[in-house]
């Protein structure tokens, strides 16, 4: 039995062309356009990175809720973590903005 972290890497590596892959929403309220919550799975940015300096980097898409960092490295030795966004009216737009930010030369 694999791990949800193994399949959302997994994931990752099909889709090559994207460095942000949408994993899931919360749904939305019946009379809302927006979803109440949109996490994704990030990978590509600096090891030594901060939490901080992701926050900071990624507040600019939206209202950003959450940004977690895991401990651990996916299968090709990345670091990688999750950003949560509430309050989303289209998601492919986030997924645009968000695959344009940067980390130095990452």
């Amino acid at each position: 039995m694999q791990s949800q972290g193994s399949k959302c890497d997994r994931d990752a590596a099909q889709n090559w062309q994207s460095r942000v892959l949408s994993v899931g929403d919360a749904g939305s309220d019946k009379f809302s356009p927006y979803k109440r919550y949109v996490t994704f799975y990030i990978n590509g940015f600096p090891p030594q990175a901060s939490v901080f300096f992701l926050r900071k980097g990624f507040e600019v898409c939206g209202i950003l809720q959450d940004v977690f960092v895991a401990s651990k490295r996916n299968i090709y030795g990345e670091v990688y973590g999750f950003v949560s966004y509430a309050k989303v009216r289209d998601i492919d737009k986030l997924l645009k903005a968000l695959n344009n930010v940067f980390f130095g030369q990452y």
